[in-house]
């Protein structure tokens, strides 16, 4: 029956993969090829045209969301006109004696609602 050796840091030597040198070979080799692996993706994309395609996708998104927001603050100022013209036309109607516009909406009559007869 064959005898399974077993191996120690100091019977392998520098080749190791538990010793500090093995370490930082497999670090600087897993840099490098990270390096290439990122350089020829970028290549990629620039020969293919992908940035320029995602930033035409970006500068329509873009005015999109620009033309949103100035939908919403034309409509938040016609909202803010509209409240100040209610208020001023209240305003004179008090100063006239007249009661406000929405209390004309409430039903009047000693009847609490209710038909007079």
């Amino acid at each position: 029956m064959p005898r399974i050796r077993t191996f120690t840091a100091s019977s392998v030597g520098a080749a190791d993969p538990w010793t500090a040198e093995f370490g930082r070979l497999w670090m600087l080799q897993l840099a490098a090829g990270s390096f290439v692996l990122g350089a020829a993706m970028e290549a990629f994309m620039v020969k293919t045209g992908f940035y320029r395609i995602v930033t035409a996708y970006e500068a329509r998104e873009r005015e999109e969301k620009r033309v949103e927001w100035e939908m919403y603050v034309a409509r938040q100022r016609q909202a803010q006109a509209e409240g100040e013209a209610q208020a001023e036309r209240e305003r004179k109607a008090s100063a006239t004696g007249k009661p406000p516009s929405q209390w004309r909406l409430w039903p009047l009559g000693s009847g609490g609602g209710k038909k007079d007869a």
